[in-house]
């Protein structure tokens, strides 16, 4: 389902998504592949595949479950090196599934902090909310769809 509403919202938008992370001022820019087959974001080198976004959604709904409806973003510790593999809590966060889901990323591997962009997109596009205590701690919750 993720995957074809993604899909949909860049036809709507020939392409092109802007969004703004939860620091508002750090706005983004998702365009479609030439081939179509994924997205990019101006922020970064990663292709996000229109393929692993149904096993990200899955993910994320028994990650939701499990966590009081949250699903935590992850980037600091992506960032502060921590390895797939190192830290169970990383393997439940959006980073930690999308290296496993998106990027086939094994244990030992670093991970992409590409949580903030990918959050900012999902609430542009209606499934997702982006939460945060003061820019620690940031989370989404799975809108009801």
């Amino acid at each position: 389902m993720l995957k074809q509403i993604l899909i949909d919202a860049f036809k709507e938008n020939n392409g092109v998504i802007r969004c703004s992370t939860l620091r508002a001022s750090n706005r983004i820019v998702f365009k479609v592949t030439e081939d179509g087959e994924g997205f990019v974001c101006d922020k970064g080198p990663a292709v996000f595949p229109f393929d692993c976004m149904d096993a990200l959604e899955h993910e994320m709904q028994i990650v939701a479950r499990f966590n009081r409806g949250k699903v935590y973003y992850g980037a600091n510790v992506a960032r502060n090196g921590v390895k797939l593999g190192d830290n169970e809590w990383l393997e439940n966060t959006i980073d930690g599934i999308l290296a496993r889901r998106c990027f086939n990323k094994q244990d030992g591997d670093s991970v992409y902090a590409a949580s903030s962009f990918i959050a900012a997109l999902l609430q542009k596009v209606g499934y997702a909310t982006m939460h945060s205590k003061d820019n620690v701690d940031a989370y989404i919750t799975l809108n009801n769809r």
